[in-house]
């Protein structure tokens, strides 16, 4: 190379590969420029080759490194692409099974979108199909993926489904018996609902019954499955309980006798706890009285039922 800088030679002028340089310094080669494969670069260092530009695929790249080829872009299939890289193809684009593609690479085929099933989908990837689609069953879906079919839908039975896959049918919501449920799945019927008995239940799977709710006897349940009753919530005996199942009654609670409970279900009674004789307790059960605790006498026993006598 002479002194002022004019070059023949081999070298890289934002090239990839080797190329031979006039005295300029222009190449005429075989380089890479922005293009994944080996292509004939003229004197700008431009390529008209066989080259990947934005494709998976080899194709046949104009002078501007544009491509006409088979090539997937955006696609899961083969597909001839045009100079822009835009595809006319056979492929899958958020499409489950082999469609046609247009030059935007939309998708007219048959395919699963958001289903379970096999359809037919427009340009848009939408389907028209039978399919599962928040289902349980095999129904008709529209073409933007809804389902008009017969289906279990957070269901235990079986269901005709609208459009938008709500349910009419006759089906279990959160129930432990046959119910009739609205088309949004909710149920008029007879069911058990966190209930231990057979009650009807309102159109949101509410129940106005004759339920256990976390009682031990039969008690007339509300709406909202809570219990005004006569029913033993932690106590011994029978109470009166007000809808929360809180109970006022006549009970015993850790106590040997007989007391009155408020609604917590703590006693304010006449009670022996660890205590010989009959003493008033206070309402968390402890006794203030006058007893024989561990004592040959009468004294006077603390909150605790110890003796001071």
């Amino acid at each position: 190379m002479s002194s002022d800088c004019q070059a023949t030679c081999t070298v890289n002028r934002d090239c990839r590969a080797t190329c031979t340089v006039s005295s300029d310094c222009q190449a005429t080669c075989t380089v890479n420029r922005d293009c994944r494969a080996t292509c004939t670069v003229s004197s700008d260092c431009q390529a008209t080759c066989t080259v990947n530009r934005d494709c998976r695929a080899t194709c046949t790249v104009s002078s501007d490194c544009q491509a006409t080829c088979t090539v997937n872009r955006d696609c899961r299939a083969t597909c001839t692409v045009s100079s822009d890289c835009q595809a006319t193809c056979t492929v899958n684009r958020d499409c489950r099974a082999t469609c046609t593609v247009s030059s935007d690479c939309q998708a007219t085929c048959t395919v699963n979108r958001d289903c379970r099933a096999t359809c037919t989908v427009s340009s848009d990837c939408q389907a028209t199909c039978t399919v599962n689609r928040d289902c349980r069953a095999t129904c008709t879906v529209s073409s933007d993926c809804q389902a008009t079919c017969t289906v279990n839908r957070d269901c235990r039975a079986t269901c005709t489904v609208s459009s938008d896959c709500q349910a009419t049918c006759t089906v279990n919501r959160d129930c432990r018996a046959t119910c009739t449920v609205s088309s949004d799945c909710q149920a008029t019927c007879t069911v058990n609902r966190d209930c231990r008995a057979t009650c009807t239940v309102s159109s949101d799977c509410q129940a106005t019954c004759t339920v256990n709710r976390d009682c031990r006897a039969t008690c007339t349940v509300s709406s909202d499955c809570q219990a005004t009753c006569t029913v033993n919530r932690d106590c011994r005996a029978t109470c009166t309980v007000s809808s929360d199942c809180q109970a006022t009654c006549t009970v015993n609670r850790d106590c040997r006798a007989t007391c009155t409970v408020t609604s917590d279900c703590q006693a304010t009674c006449t009670v022996n706890r660890d205590c010989r004789a009959t003493c008033t307790v206070n309402s968390d059960c402890r006794a203030t009285c006058t007893v024989n605790s561990d004592c040959r006498a009468t004294c006077t026993v603390n909150s605790d039922c110890r003796a001071t006598c």
